[in-house]
């Protein structure tokens, strides 16, 4: 498990990249790994993700399938 101050910066860095794919909906750090939420559980947006993510020499990160956030 990386430091928390680590896995931080590592979220900010990811970010802007992972947040301009549609359907993804946002990045967390609960317990210290890396949470990418999705909207949708399709192969393609999966695909997409695990792209960014590799280009960023991130090997693996948990995903998590939301359909959507709503304010409450």
């Amino acid at each position: 498990m990386p430091p928390e101050a680590d896995l931080k910066a590592l979220k900010n860095r990811l970010a802007p990249r992972l947040l301009a794919i549609d359907g993804v909906t946002g990045l967390g750090t609960p317990g210290g790994v890396l949470v990418v939420y999705l909207e949708n559980d399709s192969a393609a947006l999966r695909r997409e993700v695990d792209a960014a993510l590799r280009a960023e020499g991130v090997p693996e990160t948990h995903v998590v399938v939301t359909e959507g956030f709503k304010a409450q």
